[in-house]
């Protein structure tokens, strides 16, 4: 039997070539591999990122309500002549009422109004306005008493319009 080595290098330079292929075609499965890895890894990283993001502002927000609840000055009795009777109407038709001294500040009654826990009422998405006289309470340093709230007064929290 006669070999031909011309057939037995070809066929020698063929079976290399599929080796190294399939060597090549391994090497790119592992560094695929490694790159969805990598990317789980990194989706993974992003995910606990925003889980501890929100948790952080949660918490945030749930100390500032907590502090606004213990700014909130203690409601006076209905006989103190200082106290003025306040009631809010919400933008759900809710109606609450609380006595406040003269003294406090508008901002009192905005904290006053965020801890009612309302749906939608967060800072600078409502404003506390009068319907008669026409009249909307934004300056939140003013007293009650520098703005003529000094008596029973009836208000409404208004929903702002978003910008988005």
């Amino acid at each position: 039997m006669k070999i031909d080595c011309k057939l037995c290098v070809e066929l020698f330079s063929i079976i290399e070539k599929q080796r190294k292929e399939f060597e090549e075609a391994q090497i790119k499965d592992r560094i695929s591999k490694l790159e969805i890895e990598e990317q789980k890894k990194k989706q993974k990283e992003e995910e606990e990122r925003i889980i501890k993001e929100n948790a952080l502002k949660k918490k945030a927000e749930e100390e500032e309500m907590k502090n606004r609840r213990e700014s909130l000055p203690v409601e006076p009795d209905i006989e103190n002549p200082n106290a003025c009777e306040l009631a809010f109407r919400l933008p759900s038709g809710k109606r609450v009422s609380r006595r406040f001294l003269k003294t406090n500040t508008i901002q009192t009654l905005y904290n006053y109004i965020s801890v009612l826990n309302e749906k939608d009422l967060k800072d600078e998405t409502y404003e506390i306005s009068q319907a008669v006289p026409k009249k909307s309470y934004i300056n939140i340093k003013a007293t009650l008493e520098e703005e003529g709230l000094t008596s029973k007064v009836a208000l409404q929290v208004c929903l702002l319009e978003s910008d988005e």
